[in-house]
């Protein structure tokens, strides 16, 4: 009641009735406060666990980038390896036509 929040005296029969409900209020708001603490630390758990998954999945981004780093490599290395066979090919294609054609036919014979 007003005059015992402002500290005043309470007649006994009115404080009688007074300490059930404020016993009953303390409860429930230990239940209340009980229930949330619950809430906040299920929200903490599932806070790690996103943490954690998001640390996995940028381990995983990063590991993917260097793994496309290596392959960007590999293949430019493998496209200049092919360019020089290429190149080698088409000298000793260009040098066999030189040879054929300074050479006369072989004679056929029968």
């Amino acid at each position: 009641s007003a005059s015992e929040l402002r500290g005043e005296r309470v007649p006994s029969s009115q404080a009688e009735g007074v300490v059930p409900e404020l016993v009953w209020e303390n409860s429930s708001l230990l239940k209340r406060c009980e229930v949330q603490g619950n809430a906040l630390i299920e929200m903490s758990v599932e806070k790690e666990r996103w943490v954690a998954e998001r640390t996995d999945l940028t381990r995983a981004c990063k590991d993917a980038e260097q793994r496309a780093k290596h392959a960007s490599e590999e293949k430019r290395q493998l496209q200049e390896s092919l360019q020089h066979v290429i190149s080698s090919l088409m000298a000793d294609i260009s040098r066999l036509e030189a040879n054929s054609a300074a050479q006369p036919p072989p004679a056929l014979s029968r």
